[in-house]
């Protein structure tokens, strides 16, 4: 009997493995479909989150701002009551600045503009006597007739460098706007109380946009006045649509974010709300970590109970069935296994019981039949040995016919080569044929081409001829223009030097004049009480003495610089007069040069149309040889299927023999094969009946 391997592995393993990969597939698939509704439910819980906050901070932008538009137009209207009861403005200015100023930390810089724009008050000393009538507040209190107005584009306040908006109100008497009283709003300390910019890790990114896509508010400093619309297309979809609200996921700076943006309908402008998914969603990350958890317990706690029920209800008759099992391996048929209740198992024990019944009746008639194999082999060898002679002729004649017909086969191949070789020679000039033909095609459009552009340039040489008399014309003319221009400017120059006489005789006039006032002066300071109304008269014509004065030497200056430019005018036009007679030349020389070109253009356009006669003369020659070829590939196409059809003939014939001779060797190495067989089949009679005798049946 041959060696058994005694090394068992228990049937619980296996078991165990698969119960374990289902529980943990199932659990890991209840995981996931337990995860998606959850996922839903937080986005859906944070979307009412993220549109509460922003609704809640769009309100509160929105009255904060109406908040401050009421106050300033109160101050403004209080103002106006005390301006009307006190006639010291600078002090109801500085007053009611002052009280604006402390109702709210976030204004920063207050001021006072009359009805022109400019700035008569103001906390900040940078901005007194400046003119802000471009201003946006500015145009709006003015021509569109708004009692108070908030800008919608931020700046950077001059006073503290940070991002501010303005709030203005209008101050007019009986109809007619007289000042306008404003203030700087510092969007900086609004977003550090309200905007959590500090927090952006737990809290995400809080934001405030313009209507322009610029960033006002953001907790990061650098990108305060860039503008959003790079960072995500979402950010200029929703701008662009001016949409309520919108909320969903985008991608920018190469991190998926979850944001909300929402309008603030006082201002245009937009409250958004972006966080990093993986911040999002981290309270789903922590569901699914305690699923897998908890999943993972239970996996382990039912396998355990699965273990130990297997080892034991099953792995005890296991263990009996397969002892039964090595007992009947060794040889020994003789015993049988004991059936105990009505599973599997007991099941498994009575079929094996009845196999070994099988085998022992097996066994008896096994060695009955054997003595009569070895009849019936000794038979079978006598008539191998007869067939093997038969064969061995049949296979000669075989033989002979085959090589008969590998020679014509051989012929015919040698015919198919010569024509095919012809035919591909044909083909190959069919091809060239073709390939001339498409060259001449393709020079027949080139020529044609060529003579088209000559002509076009020809046609373009006459046009800029014609364009270049103009142009002389024309030169011709400015130059005549100029020099008229020339002398006007002359003539000014000599007016000048009358306005300078003139205004020397008004300066000697505006000092007598300034001398006789001293006098007068004097003289009425003689007269005493006498005299105090003449002297008022003397001082004032002292003072129209002293204007006339500054005047005079302010209308010099200015005659100085006229006459400046004018000697710089003359200058210019006298370099302008050389250069047009420079362009003259010049505009001669290129009408010389275009009529040479054209005439070159002619006699090229007469040489394109020869050589393209000869093209068309040329590729009719090649179609009428095409033709020619096309016949003669056609009948070798002919002669080579024939030859080919024979050759097909003669190579089935030889396969065919070379098959039956193949059969015949086969059919010869088979009768060998089967009396050899007949000598091992003595043999294995014997050990069959040796081996037989090693199982113990009873």
């Amino acid at each position: 009997m041959p060696e058994v391997n005694r090394t068992r592995q228990s049937i619980a393993v296996p078991i165990i493995s698969i119960l374990f990969a289902l529980l943990l597939l199932t659990f890991s698939a209840q995981t996931i479909l337990v995860s998606r509704p959850i996922k839903n439910d937080i986005v859906r819980t944070q979307q009412k989150n993220y549109t509460l906050i922003s609704r809640t901070l769009a309100s509160l932008v929105g009255l904060e701002f109406s908040r401050n538009e009421n106050l300033v137009r109160d101050l403004a209207r209080v103002m106006d009551e005390e301006l009307n009861r006190n006639t010291e403005e600078k002090a109801v200015f500085q007053e009611t600045m002052d009280k604006l100023l402390n109702t709210n930390s976030a204004f920063q810089t207050a001021f006072v503009l009359d009805a022109r724009g400019n700035v008569i008050s103001s906390t900040s000393g940078d901005l007194m006597g400046q003119d802000l009538s471009d201003r946006e507040y500015y145009m709006a209190l003015a021509f569109e007739g708004k009692e108070v107005y908030t800008t919608k584009k931020a700046l950077i306040s001059r006073s503290s460098g940070q991002t501010s908006i303005v709030h203005a109100a209008a101050l007019k008497q009986e109809g007619t706007l007289a000042y306008i009283l404003g203030t700087t709003y510092n969007l900086k300390l609004f977003a550090e109380e309200h905007f959590l910019l500090d927090d952006g890790d737990n809290y995400g990114e809080l934001f405030l946009l313009d209507g322009d896509g610029e960033f006002l508010i953001h907790p990061r400093d650098e990108l305060r006045f860039t503008s959003s619309l790079g960072l995500s297309p979402i950010f200029g979809e929703v701008l662009e649509n001016q949409r309520e609200s919108w909320f969903g996921d985008i991608s920018y700076e190469g991190l998926q974010r979850r944001g909300i943006m929402y309008r603030i309908d006082h201002t245009g402008w937009y409250v958004g709300l972006t966080q990093e998914n993986r911040t999002a969603d981290w309270s789903l990350r922590h569901i699914r970590r305690i699923l897998i958890i908890s999943n993972g317990s239970l996996i382990l706690f039912i396998t355990a109970i699965i273990m130990i029920f297997l080892r034991i209800r099953l792995i005890g008759k296991v263990r009996k069935l397969v002892d039964l099992i090595d007992q009947a391996s060794e040889g020994l048929l003789m015993n049988r296994g004991h059936q105990e209740g009505s599973d599997e198992i007991s099941h498994m024990t009575g079929r094996i019981n009845m196999h070994l019944d099988s085998l022992s009746r097996f066994f008896i008639s096994l060695g009955e039949n054997l003595e009569n194999l070895e009849f019936v082999g000794s038979d079978l060898v006598s008539n191998m040995e007869e067939t093997a002679a038969s064969l061995i002729q049949i296979k000669t004649s075989v033989n002979h016919t085959l090589a008969s017909i590998e020679k014509q086969e051989n012929t015919l191949v040698s015919t198919a080569s010569a024509i095919e070789e012809s035919d591909r020679n044909i083909q190959s000039l069919e091809k060239n044929i073709e390939r001339q033909q498409e060259n001449i095609a393709r020079g027949t459009s080139a020529v044609e081409e060529m003579v088209a552009q000559i002509n076009t340039v020809k046609d373009s040489t006459g046009e800029a001829k014609r364009l270049m008399n103009d142009l002389s014309a024309h030169s011709l003319e400015g130059k005549e223009r100029l020099s008229h221009v020339s002398e006007v400017v002359l003539s000014i120059s000599g007016k000048s030097q009358e306005l300078e006489r003139a205004n020397e005789l008004i300066s000697g006039i505006a000092a007598r004049t300034n001398l006789l006032a001293m006098n007068a002066a004097i003289e009425a300071a003689h007269a005493g009480d006498a005299g105090r109304g003449f002297t008022v008269v003397s001082e004032e014509i002292r003072k129209l003495a002293e204007q006339a004065s500054r005047q005079s030497v302010q209308v010099k200056n200015a005659i100085s610089d006229i006459k400046s430019s004018i000697d710089e005018a003359v200058s210019s036009s006298e370099n302008s007069n050389s250069s047009f007679g420079k362009i003259r030349e010049q505009i001669i020389n290129m009408e010389r040069i275009i009529g040479e070109i054209r005439y070159t253009m002619e006699e090229q356009a007469a040489g394109g149309t020869q050589i393209l006669e000869s093209f068309v003369e040329l590729r009719d020659s090649g179609m009428e040889v095409n033709a020619g070829s096309r016949e003669m590939a056609e009948g070798n196409r002919q002669i080579l299927q024939g030859a080919r059809e024979l050759t097909c003939v003669c190579g089935d014939v030889t396969m065919a023999m070379k098959e039956i001779g193949e059969g015949m060797h086969e059919i010869n190495a088979a009768v060998e094969n089967i009396s050899s067989l007949s000598h091992r089949n003595k043999e294995n009679i014997k050990d069959v009946r040796d081996h037989a005798s090693l199982y113990k049946i009873s």
